[in-house]
């Protein structure tokens, strides 16, 4: 059933606004005090297509990669996902990621992550300069996502997750959060189909080895995507305020053909390596999608970014499933019940089209027998 946007979902929307034009003056006044960060790998979007795009993508995330950019994405999915990112810098560090979303029905989407990102052997050197060998460092972090819709066209999700900084034999941990929301209107006076997503990201608890202590790399990031008349492409617009940083912005361009190649630029404003430039690639086929980029989205300089999605499973089987328990156990009025939810995913199915007609018939039958 379309549930309209109503006056909790209107409060929710104008608290986020508030939240982050608040986000963004208060990070604003802390970069220019001393707010020192840490944990760049937090402030690197995980999708290719982000990389790809930019890092823009906050009104475009759709997928589990999505969910690391803005959370509300994970309310999108009807499909189980799972996901992996292979990303290799020009140096000898490296990063991954592993990510698994399960929908639900009715119950929103539930998904869990592993990141690591290994910065390679270190020289070492004790107080007096002496060299004690190599050394090496570790970011890790796992998180726990939550995406559902709360209104038609309108979703709000929230990352939880624990944070740890490994170096030689010392450690340091920090816990947070993120939230997101995505709205999409529907299109009207002729406009073309358009997106607006905000998200609060890496809000917790400071980063401290030994008596030294660092916030974590707080950030607002906000954008619009657009989809012209022209089919298959997305123009992408964002920006991001992070602590100790200057507001930057994001710009990125996707065309997708025939719904299997993918064509990705994009531009960063935030970093003073390279161009700013990105671009990338990929290819969908069956139930895999294959992504690459190139970009510079870290302190860390140029990488290149792989990425292999698994989509497997369909909350839209689950429904059919149910409406043929229903029709066999004579409870028709569930059958058009979940025949009509299989419909609302899949509008294309001519399975539940034509037992959606069987439950109807049937339904009308019973009815004539209980009146005479």
């Amino acid at each position: 059933m379309t549930r309209k946007i109503g006056p909790r979902a209107k409060r929710i929307m104008s608290g986020f606004l508030a939240a982050g034009f608040y986000m963004v003056l208060s990070l604003g006044a802390k970069a220019a005090g001393n707010g020192s960060t840490v944990l760049d790998f937090l402030s690197i979007p995980v999708g290719p297509r982000q990389m790809a795009m930019g890092g823009s993508g906050v009104a475009i995330a759709d997928d589990l990669y999505g969910a690391n950019i803005n959370p509300a994405a994970l309310g999108r999915l009807w499909r189980q996902e799972f996901s992996l990112l292979h990303t290799r810098w020009l140096t000898d560090v490296n990063y991954q990621y592993l990510g698994y979303a399960y929908p639900t029905s009715g119950k929103g989407v539930f998904s869990g992550s592993l990141y690591q990102l290994n910065y390679g052997d270190i020289p070492g050197y004790d107080g007096n300069g002496a060299s004690i060998g190599t050394l090496r460092a570790q970011d890790r972090m796992a998180q726990f996502s939550y995406g559902t819709a709360i209104a038609d066209r309108l979703w709000v999700g929230a990352n939880a997750k624990y944070i740890q900084e490994k170096l030689y034999t010392k450690s340091a941990s920090a816990a947070a959060g993120d939230v997101g929301i995505l709205y999409h209107p529907t299109p009207k006076y002729g406009l073309p189909d358009s997106s607006i997503g905000l998200s609060l990201r890496n809000f917790g608890t400071q980063l401290k080895f030994v008596e030294e202590a660092a916030d974590l790399p707080r950030t607002v990031q906000g954008g619009i995507a657009i989809r012209p008349f022209y089919e298959g492409l997305t123009l992408s617009s964002d920006f991001t305020k992070e602590l100790s940083a200057k507001l930057s912005a994001q710009v990125g361009i996707e065309y997708m053909a025939k719904n299997v190649a993918a064509f990705r630029v994009g531009y960063n404003s935030a970093y003073d390596l390279g161009s700013g430039l990105s671009f990338g690639v990929g290819i969908r086929a069956w139930d895999m999608q294959i992504d690459y980029a190139f970009a510079v989205l870290s302190t860390l300089g140029a990488a290149h970014h792989f990425g292999l999605t698994f989509r497997f499973g369909s909350l839209a089987e689950q429904h059919y499933e149910r409406g043929m328990k229903a029709l066999r156990q004579n409870d028709y009025a569930r059958g058009i019940i979940e025949f009509g939810r299989v419909l609302s995913i899949d509008p294309q199915n001519r399975r539940a089209l034509m037992r959606l007609k069987e439950a109807n018939d049937a339904l009308q039958s019973q009815v004539k027998k209980l009146k005479r």
